[in-house]
């Protein structure tokens, strides 16, 4: 979600069309670099919520975290 600026934006995480069992499978590429986790998964998790928005900036032509998502297995 774009700022006004433009050159800052916040993320969260989706995870809707995709099995989160995939998701979780592939943590350290998918998850980690871009959140920090609250707790960790299990073999009963079933959605991942966001708790708290990232925060990224336009450096240059790229995209830099500023503040990674926080997200909480559920």
């Amino acid at each position: 979600y774009p700022k006004p600026n433009k050159s800052e934006a916040e993320y969260e995480i989706h995870t809707e069309g995709v099995k989160i069992d995939e998701i979780i499978s592939m943590v350290e590429r998918t998850i980690k670099t871009g959140c920090d986790e609250d707790n960790n998964p299990s073999n009963n998790t079933r959605n991942i919520k966001t708790l708290n928005k990232g925060i990224v900036s336009l450096e240059g032509d790229k995209w830099v975290i500023k503040r990674k998502a926080l997200i909480r297995y559920e």
